[in-house]
């Protein structure tokens, strides 16, 4: 995710990392597959190699009288076609 194309990882951490996600990707046990991932999230939240930033200054409010409101984090809200719900 960070540096990919590196010829081994440049700290413990991310060797640790690489090492989690490939015994991850073929553990076949649940119970086990659950311990690798979690320890491999443990450490992700721990060094936080990558914040993912999406329209930080990006802020709405619609109200529940709206009928057919579309809002997703990329293109925002899709205001051109929006009707009043009939009660």
């Amino acid at each position: 995710m960070w540096n990919p194309l590196q010829r081994e990882p440049a700290t413990e951490w991310e060797a640790r990392v690489d090492y989690l996600y490939n015994e991850g990707s073929y553990t076949v046990d649940e119970n086990n597959a659950a311990e690798i991932w979690n320890e491999y999230q443990e450490i992700i939240l721990e060094q936080l190699p990558v914040i993912y930033q999406v329209h930080s200054l990006s802020f709405s409010g619609v109200r529940n009288k709206w009928d057919n409101v579309f809002y997703d984090t990329l293109g925002g809200l899709e205001g051109n076609y929006l009707f009043l719900k009939e009660e």
